[in-house]
């Protein structure tokens, strides 16, 4: 297959790929052809049929350069898998859905330079905002390093796959961390996760979520003023409201060996639970965990020996689920030394993401309820009606 040639596994050549009008593939025996509308080979010039497994379903995987808009239909359709859409009315479904499987597929390719991860994908973003200004009446949409402002929060619960090995049941993940500022860490680009399955983008929505994104202290320091999608410099923060809760996260070991996955504790809770109820939240674990650089977290950050870890919630999931059935989703963080400069000052809280975590209302019962309770969520509640101020407070993530 042309997506499994070696050349295609560079992330430079997914964007020259992507935004040329058409393309000539020149395979081992024959040539393939791409363009907008269509894919040949020599041996299949009335076109070839892209059906994928999905699942325990097998069906037809949208082409790599359906990138219009209306595109985002199927693939949004693929993602549903039949069930009733809950975000159809939200603005620019259909777009969210064609940058995620951008950003996906970016995020399993390489470039040989580290610096380059924002440039090699600058001209695809640049494109992708016009098309999404078309449907803004032209106003230009804020790019954040790999994310947008629209939805922001949500695009906040990106995840790196790890790898699975069945034989001895043990995850690998060989994601790193550039050692040199690329991107804030809330975002997916400041790691390379291609040695692996990459990345998995969050859930787009503007529903069931339990923090606030602040639209006005975003601060983006470009590298070159005249280029909104390339490089960055160090100093990317925005300004959430939420509700962090101290956590203790540790290396999970199965038989006194490690085996690739991690577990966290809630840590120092609120003192208005009562003791026994405190002793047995605190003793509770939660192992569905998805750390995104865990070697190099650990050697540069000490993530697993320092005690400045924090779980944040920030939404309800999957979206197609019944109230009943929703998992929390929130993201692992670390309290950062370096202070963000803007209007909260140097006494608010900073934050690096660590990773992402979900909590079940089965396997992690008594998390489940304690966070219900604290943001006073009851089965079927809009989320606009959440109590999310109450002991929630303003950070910054970097």
């Amino acid at each position: 297959m042309v997506n499994a040639a070696p050349v295609n596994t560079r992330g430079w050549v997914l964007q020259e790929r992507l935004m040329a009008p058409r393309v000539l593939h020149f395979c081992k025996d024959q040539i393939a052809w791409e363009c907008n509308k269509c894919d040949l080979y020599e041996s299949q010039a009335r076109g070839v049929p892209n059906f994928q497994l999905k699942y325990d379903k097998i069906v037809t995987e949208e082409r790599i350069k359906s990138l219009e808009i209306e595109d985002g239909k199927s693939l949004r359709s693929q993602r549903l898998q039949g069930a009733p859409d809950p975000d159809k009315d939200m603005e620019h479904l259909n777009f969210f859905e064609i940058w995620t499987r951008i950003a996906e597929m970016y995020s399993r390719t390489a470039v040989t330079k580290p610096e380059d991860k924002l440039i090699a994908l600058s001209g695809i973003a640049g494109m992708m905002a016009d098309k999404m200004g078309e449907s803004k009446n032209g106003s230009t949409p804020v790019y954040i390093a790999g994310l947008w402002k629209t939805h922001l929060a949500s695009q906040l619960l990106w995840r790196v796959e790890p790898v699975f090995h069945r034989h001895d049941r043990s995850f690998t993940n060989l994601a790193r961390r550039a050692t040199v500022y690329r991107a804030p860490s809330f975002s997916w680009t400041a790691v390379d996760a291609h040695e692996g399955n990459g990345i998995i983008y969050g859930e787009v929505t503007d529903k069931d979520l339990l923090i606030r994104v602040d639209e006005h202290p975003i601060h983006i320091q470009l590298y070159d003023e005249k280029n909104p999608f390339g490089r960055v410099e160090k100093g990317v923060h925005v300004c959430v409201r939420g509700n962090p809760q101290r956590i203790e996260v540790r290396k999970k070991m199965d038989g006194g060996f490690f085996n690739g996955r991690f577990e966290w504790k809630f840590k120092g809770l609120a003192n208005d639970l009562r003791p026994e109820d405190q002793k047995d939240l605190e003793g509770e674990e939660h192992t569905n965990v998805y750390l995104d650089c865990p070697a190099s977290d650990e050697d540069s950050l000490g993530i697993f020996e320092k005690c400045d870890t924090y779980y944040l919630p920030v939404a309800m999931g999957p979206r197609t689920a019944n109230y009943e059935s929703k998992y929390f989703l929130g993201l692992l963080l670390q309290e950062a030394e370096e202070q963000a400069e803007g209007p909260l000052g140097r006494e608010a809280k900073t934050f690096r993401r660590m990773g992402l975590s979900k909590l079940s209302p089965w396997g992690d019962k008594l998390a489940h309820r304690h966070i219900k309770k604290s943001f006073a969520i009851e089965t079927g509640t809009p989320c606009d009606q959440w109590e999310l101020d109450s002991g929630s407070q303003e950070f910054y993530l970097v």
